[in-house]
């Protein structure tokens, strides 16, 4: 006869190889969507950010600083 604690090892043992499984299946299935969904994200975040920049001001003055020293570059 099993203890409650073996059996609920066993138990527990097989719903987590179950989800390691699902998981696994998921990620191989749809990696490029995964993929693709970061890479969307990573660019949205970078927009929000420059967008955040511009309303303040600072992106602005950084710009006009670029352009400055390429102009000091160019036009000596």
């Amino acid at each position: 006869m099993m203890s409650f604690f073996h059996a609920s090892e066993t138990i527990f043992g097989a719903r987590v190889s179950h989800i390691r499984s699902g998981f696994k299946r998921f990620f191989q299935e749809d990696k490029g969507d995964i993929v693709s969904s970061l890479g969307w994200m990573a660019i949205m975040a970078l927009a929000l950010v420059a967008i955040k920049g511009i309303i303040d001001g600072k992106l602005v003055s950084y710009v006009n600083t670029v352009f400055v020293h390429l102009d000091k570059v160019f036009n000596p």
